[in-house]
């Protein structure tokens, strides 16, 4: 998707959303490497940002580069530059940077959707039970299904919290989703791991409470996305 007649986005200085996860220093720092080192990943997820369907171009295969950004910062970068260490921190720094190419070419900020699962990721006891959320179309092992969603969010609440901060922030990780599937498939049972459908239905069953907690879908018709029903 790259162009490589396009020209190197400017490379401005924004205060950071969230100090949390990844510091001000951190995406400072980041930025201005890429900006001279790499700038051909800068190139092409700039391509994306150009994009004016936001929800079409963030959930597609924008994931791709931003895959590829993810990895060429854990396994090649100088080890001086102070990367990330977790993955929540990747998705702010992505975030960031995002906000840094949309703002050198004239477009607003995706501002985040909906709200936030915890707004005290550390503490568990500040999480929804998703299982409190009435599932419209429950499957025929729903019993089953909501034990492993408990399983799974009482022992990795903060896992949870990163997957649905992908669709809160419009910036996507395979090493999220693919975690959160590891983690439900060491959960199921050897007959149901012969269901080629099944951890499917599970992860469904989890969008579809995070969704009615957080708010995503709501938010993104009152923006005028195009949302799938």
């Amino acid at each position: 998707m790259t162009n490589t007649e396009d020209k190197l986005p400017e490379l401005l200085h924004l205060d950071v959303i969230r100090n949390m996860y990844c510091s001000q220093e951190q995406v400072d720092g980041i930025c201005d490497y890429l900006w001279t080192y790499k700038s051909d990943i800068v190139k092409e997820m700039l391509e994306y940002e150009k994009i004016e369907d936001v929800l079409f171009a963030h959930s597609g295969n924008y994931k791709d580069v931003c895959d590829n950004l993810v990895d060429y910062l854990r396994e090649e970068v100088p080890k001086a530059i102070n990367i990330p260490d977790t993955n929540i921190g990747m998705l702010d720094l992505l975030y960031e940077i995002s906000r840094r190419i949309r703002k050198s070419i004239n477009l607003e900020d995706i501002a985040p959707i909906g709200g936030s699962l915890s707004i005290r990721r550390s503490d568990r006891n500040f999480y929804p039970n998703l299982l409190d959320i009435q599932i419209d179309n429950p499957s025929s092992k729903q019993e089953v299904i909501n034990k492993i969603i408990e399983e799974a969010f009482n022992n990795n609440h903060n896992l949870f919290y990163d997957y649905a901060e992908q669709t809160r922030l419009l910036m996507y990780m395979s090493d999220i989703t693919s975690s959160l599937q590891l983690v439900i498939w060491n959960s199921i049972s050897r007959e149901d791991k012969k269901n080629p459908i099944f951890l499917a239905s599970v992860m469904n069953d989890i969008d579809i409470r995070i969704d009615k907690i957080c708010g995503f879908t709501i938010e993104m018709k009152k923006r005028g996305y195009i949302v799938a029903s």
